[in-house]
């Protein structure tokens, strides 16, 4: 697992202070919205959720999933290793960028966020209202340990 921020290595690190039992376990896993392979185009664009995949050692190619060639043979095992992928947000320009990249995406969205369109999935294979509603093993993931 990885951590894909859009937010600048410094911001991320205020947030990540109060909670080491959290992110502690991704140190070295950590892409933040900076970094230079992204050129500064962050979400909704699926690069940094692309970028996080190669980080964890996945061979995932470049661009929007729409782009690749879903009837060659490489473009068929990048969108296949994509679909791997799952991409837990809380915005609504992240679950984009994880549906543009050919991942699955929950929407774990802030309450008055999900107050303003309360209808609304915007795509989302799932919404959850607290990561303490997430299941792994739904996912095809290891159940937590008991």
């Amino acid at each position: 697992m990885a951590i894909a921020t859009g937010s600048n290595p410094r911001n991320y690190k205020v947030k990540a202070v109060h909670h080491p039992e959290l992110f502690d376990p991704f140190e070295g896993r950590v892409i933040c919205g900076d970094q230079p392979h992204l050129k500064g185009l962050g979400k909704p664009r699926p690069d940094i959720f692309l970028l996080a995949a190669e980080l964890l050692g996945r061979k995932v190619g470049e661009g929007d999933v729409s782009l690749l060639d879903a009837e060659g043979e490489e473009g068929k095992a990048l969108i296949e290793e994509r679909a791997r992928g799952l991409v837990l947000e809380d915005s609504t320009n992240g679950l984009e960028a994880g549906q543009r990249a050919g991942m699955k995406t929950i929407w774990v969205p802030d309450e008055k966020l999900r107050a303003l369109a309360p209808n609304e999935t915007y795509g989302a294979n799932c919404i959850l209202e607290s990561l303490e509603q997430f299941k792994p093993e739904e996912w095809g993931l290891p159940p937590y340990d008991s």
